[in-house]
C-alpha cells in the first residue's frame, strides 16, 4: 500500500516517558529500515510534514495519535486527517494500576472533546487502544507491528487484531 504512517504525539512538559508510545514505535520502524515515517508534535509540524510528503508524491496512509497531552490539537487535526484511518492511543489507569486495557465495545471517554473527535461523522476506520504506563514498550511494539502490517496490504484488521487486551495480575507478576 503506498503511503506513510503519520505519528502525532505532543511533547509532554511533565516529561512522562511512559507516555511516549509514538516516538518508541517510530524508533522501532526506523530500526527495521521502514521509512519514511512522519512524526510530529504540533499542528504546524503535521502541516509541514504533509506538505513535504506531497512534494515527494507521498501521502499519509494512517494516522497514529497519542492523545496524552494532545486534547488541544485534536480539533485542528480533524480536517488534516480527512477520511484516512486513525489509531488513537489513550492512557488509562484502572483499579489503581496502570496496565494494558481495552474494551470490546465502544469506549466511554471522560473528555467530551475527545468523544466528539473520535465519534466524528467522517467515515473512516478508527481504533482506540488504551495503554498503561507500565506497558508502554509493549504497546509501542504492538503499534509498530500493526502499522507495518497495515502498510503492507492496507487491511485495517491488522490494527484491530493488534489491540492490547487486559493483562492479569498473574501475568504482571511473571
Amino acid at each position: 500500500m503506498p503511503g506513510v504512517p503519520m505519528f502525532v504525539e505532543v511533547p509532554e512538559t511533565r516529561k512522562v516517558p511512559e507516555t511516549r508510545i509514538c516516538s518508541k514505535a517510530v524508533d522501532i520502524l526506523l530500526n527495521k529500515e521502514i521509512g519514511p515515517v512522519g512524526s510530529a508534535g504540533t499542528i504546524e509540524e503535521v502541516q509541514s510534514i504533509l506538505e513535504e510528503l506531497k512534494e515527494h508524491d507521498l501521502s499519509p496512509a494512517i494516522f497514529v495519535i497519542n492523545t496524552f497531552g494532545a486534547k488541544a490539537i485534536l480539533p485542528a487535526l480533524e480536517p488534516l486527517i480527512g477520511g484516512l484511518p486513525v489509531l488513537y492511543l489513550r492512557r488509562r489507569l484502572f483499579a489503581g494500576k496502570s496496565g494494558l486495557y481495552i474494551r470490546s465495545d465502544i469506549p466511554r471517554i471522560s473528555s467530551r472533546r475527545m468523544k466528539a473527535i473520535t465519534e466524528a461523522t467522517v467515515t473512516r476506520e478508527t481504533s482506540m487502544w488504551y495503554y498503561g504506563g507500565k506497558h508502554s514498550d509493549e504497546i509501542a511494539k504492538r503499534v509498530a507491528t500493526a502499522v507495518l502490517r497495515f502498510l503492507q496490504d492496507g487491511d485495517f484488521l491488522h490494527i484491530e487484531r493488534g489491540r492490547p487486551t487486559v493483562i492479569s495480575d498473574r501475568e504482571l507478576e511473571a
